[in-house]
């Protein structure tokens, strides 16, 4: 089974690998300029469908789009019954799921344009309901993870390392059943783009992955 670390790594990797594609695509246009996540989701599922085949030596399964109650069919170990949490309520969606060789979800990912605490908070709330639901006592879901790109300015007087300790700080104080470790992949500006004005005060990006889990559920 995949370990966390190699989850958020694929998810890093095919964040990074869909910016790069897209400022290809459209001659310097970044993934903040327009409302692309289905593009990111995209490349984000193809990267752990790849890390799941490597690891396990089998395909495994990656969704996109999945709804809360199909997530829970591929979860639970057995029906619950009562009320559902609010956040299932409807027809809410995940944006990819992962599923071991055997068809069991083991993780679900949440991409983000602009990956702040301040937008982050909804899906927080939906993948603590998750957890809480479908994690390992009762189910199969082990991790939770927001994935976005992060600009890096030169003139920016606060790093990505920074910014991944203030979320998580946050993330722990707002919501005290759930742990958050961050993670970071950088890549430069595209070379075809470093004598751009746009791109004079652009240091680089990172695609930055937030690994959510419950406190008393082992990584």
């Amino acid at each position: 089974m995949l370990a966390n670390d190699q989850i958020a790594s694929a998810v890093m990797r095919g964040a990074v690998k869909s910016a790069r594609a897209y400022m290809k695509w459209t001659g310097g246009y970044t993934v903040h300029d327009h409302g692309v996540e289905g593009a990111i989701s995209q490349s984000i599922a193809d990267s752990l469908f790849t890390e799941i085949k490597h690891r396990e030596g089998k395909n495994g399964y990656v969704a996109l789009e999945l709804s809360f109650e199909e997530l829970k069919d591929f979860s639970l170990k057995e029906l619950r019954r009562g009320r559902r949490r609010r956040e299932f309520v409807g027809r809410p969606r995940i944006d990819v799921a992962v599923f071991n060789p055997a068809g069991r979800a083991i993780a679900v990912v949440e991409v983000k344009r602009q990956v702040q605490f301040s937008t982050s908070i909804v899906d927080i709330k939906r993948i603590l309901s998750i957890l809480r639901e479908l994690a390992k006592k009762r189910g199969s879901i082990k991790i939770g993870c927001v994935v976005g790109i992060r600009e890096q300015r030169k003139k920016s007087w606060k790093s990505v390392d920074m910014f991944i300790s203030d979320f998580c700080k946050k993330v722990e104080d707002e919501f005290e059943l759930l742990r958050c470790q961050g993670s970071k992949k950088y890549f430069n500006v595209p070379r075809a783009f470093l004598d751009d004005d746009d791109f004079k005060n652009v240091r680089g990006y990172h695609a930055v992955c937030f690994k959510l889990r419950l406190r008393n559920e082992r990584s």
